[in-house]
């Protein structure tokens, strides 16, 4: 599929979204969001991906959404759609920041799993601003990853954080040299294509599950998660290799 306002390319079981429109700093118009959700169905009918990276370009990983377009409930809806389809997506995701950051593009960073910062990088959630809040979500996800004080802090003073300071209060999970980070995240994604794909998906679907659920509920979650993969040929050869001292050939099944 030909793409206009994303890059998309995929090699070597890792994928890679790039926003692509420079001369607005990457700002999320309808175009965009179609074509996001288009690599996104791609990613999901491709069993041979099994990471996948979100990135930007050099001075802008993402402005958030596109001013110069009307701004409505529908708009709104496909939106969080859209983010809430790439939190819940199956297999790792990585969100790969240099640049600006802000708003949605804050928003839609919040949705994946880790986040690389490059030391130029700078977040914000500036809504307020302009007398509105931020509505993709950073009014629940954001919390979960850095606490509700830190949280309120960034919605009401509107202010951008540096790499740094996004590190040290949790909201990214790594900070390298400037244009560095889409390399960092593409070497982290070598990484986890070396774990089993299935235990990756455990991870992600009982951390997740576990923020919601009450601890009893969340137990259970784990244990019988737990008690699935202990059923696959993975976990099998896992023993296996483990005990033959040898590197073990995941199949996902």
């Amino acid at each position: 599929m030909n793409y206009e306002t994303i890059r998309y390319e995929h090699e070597g079981g890792i994928a890679v979204i790039a926003f692509n429109r420079p001369e607005s700093r990457n700002a999320i118009n309808e175009k965009m969001a179609r074509e996001i959700n288009g690599a996104l169905d791609e990613i999901e009918g491709d069993e041979k991906v099994r990471v996948v990276v979100i990135t930007g370009g050099e001075t802008a990983f993402c402005a958030g959404a596109d001013l110069k377009e009307p701004f409505t409930p529908a708009t709104s809806k496909r939106l969080n759609d859209l983010f809430t389809r790439i939190e819940k997506l199956p297999k790792p995701t990585i969100a790969a920041i240099n640049g600006y950051a802000y708003g949605g593009g804050c928003e839609i960073s919040l949705c994946c799993d880790l986040r690389i910062a490059s030391e130029t990088a700078s977040i914000a959630l500036p809504e307020i601003k302009v007398g509105t809040i931020p509505s993709a979500g950073s009014a629940f996800r954001l919390p979960r990853v850095i606490g509700i004080g830190r949280a309120l802090e960034m919605h009401y003073m509107g202010e951008p954080v540096s790499a740094q300071e996004a590190l040290s209060m949790g909201l990214v999970n790594r900070v390298v040299p400037a244009g560095e980070a889409l390399e960092e995240a593409r070497r982290v994604a070598a990484i986890l294509l070396e774990r089993p794909p299935l235990s990756l998906k455990a991870i992600k679907e009982c951390i997740h599950a576990g923020v919601h659920l009450d601890k009893d509920s969340a137990v259970n979650f784990v244990m019988n998660t737990a008690n699935l993969l202990r059923s696959t040929e993975d976990y099998q050869e896992g023993r296996n290799s483990f005990r033959e001292k040898r590197k073990p050939v995941w199949k996902g099944r």
